[in-house]
C-alpha cells in the first residue's frame, strides 16, 4: 500500500474480519454523511469560521480514521490542526483537496463493498 492509497487495506481487512457485512453498513453511512460534512466545511471556510472548521474536520477525521479512509483522514487532520491555530487562510484549498480525496475514496469504498 502506498501512502496515498485512498483506503488503508490493513484497517479495512481487520474491520471486515470483525464486522463482516456490518462494514458495508458503516461504509454506506459514511458515504451518506460525508457530503453534508464537506458542505459544512465549505461554508465554514467561506465564513472564515475556524471553530466550525475545527469541529467538522475533527468529526470527519474520526470517521475516516475509523474506517481506514487514509487520505481523507490525513487531510482532515491537517485542516483541524491549522484551524485550531486559527491559520485558515488556505482553508478553501484544503477543503477542495478533502473533497477530491473523498471522491477517490468513494470509488474505492464502492469497489470494496462490491468486491
Amino acid at each position: 500500500m502506498t501512502a496515498d492509497a485512498p483506503l488503508n487495506a490493513e484497517t479495512v481487512n481487520e474491520l471486515r474480519d470483525i464486522l463482516e457485512e456490518g462494514l458495508d453498513e458503516l461504509f454506506e453511512e459514511y458515504l451518506a454523511d460525508t457530503p453534508s460534512q464537506l458542505q459544512q466545511m465549505r461554508a465554514a471556510a467561506e465564513d472564515d469560521d475556524a471553530a466550525a472548521l475545527t469541529s467538522v474536520a475533527h468529526t470527519l477525521k474520526g470517521s475516516s480514521g475509523n474506517l481506514g479512509v487514509a487520505v481523507v483522514y490525513e487531510l482532515c487532520r491537517q485542516l483541524e490542526e491549522r484551524a485550531r491555530a486559527a491559520d485558515i487562510g488556505d482553508a478553501a484549498e484544503r477543503v477542495a483537496a478533502i473533497e477530491e480525496a473523498f471522491t477517490v475514496a468513494r470509488s474505492a469504498i464502492q469497489a470494496e463493498m462490491n468486491g
